[in-house]
């Protein structure tokens, strides 16, 4: 039924133009501002990250097995493709729980909007990755673009810090979560320039994907405190806020992944134009995210922060020329 659902869609001329991929793009990327908004705001509603983190994924892992049973969306790709794929997928979940614990930290003593555009920059690694090893076509705006955003990263590390908490550990783990989201990024695009792999639904890249963030939450639970651990579970699960939160990632995240951004990419792949399929999205989030810190957060940021964001909002728009 999932994969008739999907063959019907891309019969249609929108679902398989690049107009269709661009749209993806920008709301899969318009998404993620939900993600480092409830991230931040966590610890300050009672309860940890991590949890929230894990159990959002355990959601979105039944959901995904009870989905490719139901609907029998297994893979029409050969094995090693869909092994690889698969794998790729869970790497990716592994360092995406890495990132999100490192974002967590750096947004309780830094600016959030800063630090999200810092690590949310790292679209310049599957860029650059793109260009190097797949030969995906750069045109000179793209790479004028490339040098405003890395403009943008020297300006947000060299400018004085304007949060007292914390003093500059929140750019040091800010530009950790900028290496971590780099290769995680590249992992997910890897995939979509071979189209033998086509064939791997997006029901089974999900579910490698949480299998990867389930990993990396239990071996780091194996050198936490136990106790703790558990006092913080049941905390989170009796927080009100907590299952808001839940509720709102999973539907949004389920409904994009599903229908959006794993057809997007492929899309956007076939055309020639998967080298701007992060700047597009990183784009998106950023000013979702910047209107959230400004308007909802009222965080205040230094000028030379205002310049190195808007460096960074001017290096995306080039890229996606």
């Amino acid at each position: 039924m999932y994969q008739q659902l999907c063959e019907f869609f891309q019969s249609m001329p929108f679902f398989s133009s690049a107009a269709f991929g661009i749209f993806a793009m920008l709301c899969y990327g318009s998404s993620w501002s939900l993600i480092g908004l409830f991230l931040g705001n966590a610890p300050k509603k009672g309860f940890e990250a991590a949890v929230m983190i894990v159990v959002s994924n355990v959601v979105m892992l039944i959901f995904s097995i009870v989905t490719l049973i139901a609907t029998k969306a297994y893979s029409t790709a050969d094995l090693l493709p869909t092994l690889f794929t698969c794998g790729a997928f869970a790497a990716s979940g592994v360092l995406i729980f890495i990132q999100q614990k490192i974002m967590s930290v750096a947004m309780q003593s830094g600016p959030n909007g800063v630090i999200w555009a810092i690590i949310q920059s790292a679209l310049i690694c599957p860029f650059l990755m793109g260009f190097c090893f797949f030969k995906s076509e750069v045109n000179l705006m793209q790479w004028l673009g490339l040098f405003f955003l890395i403009g943008a990263l020297v300006l947000f590390a060299c400018g004085k810090d304007n949060h007292s908490k914390g003093g500059r550990l929140w750019k040091y783990l800010a530009f950790t979560g900028f290496a971590v989201t780099g290769v995680q990024q590249s992992l997910n695009l890897i995939p979509s320039y071979y189209p033998a792999t086509f064939g791997v639904t997006s029901v089974l890249k999900a579910i490698a994907q949480s299998g990867g963030i389930m990993l990396a939450f239990a071996v780091w639970m194996l050198f936490q405190d136990r106790r703790k651990n558990f006092q913080d579970i049941k905390a989170a699960l009796s927080n009100c806020t907590f299952w808001k939160y839940i509720a709102i990632l999973q539907c949004t995240n389920i409904l994009i992944m599903y229908f959006l951004f794993y057809p997007g990419l492929n899309v956007m792949v076939s055309a020639g134009l998967g080298s701007i399929c992060y700047p597009m999205m990183v784009g998106a989030c950023i000013v979702a995210f910047t209107m959230i810190s400004l308007m909802v957060l009222k965080e205040k940021i230094n000028r030379i922060q205002i310049a190195a964001l808007a460096g960074c909002l001017g290096g995306l728009v080039l890229m996606c020329l």
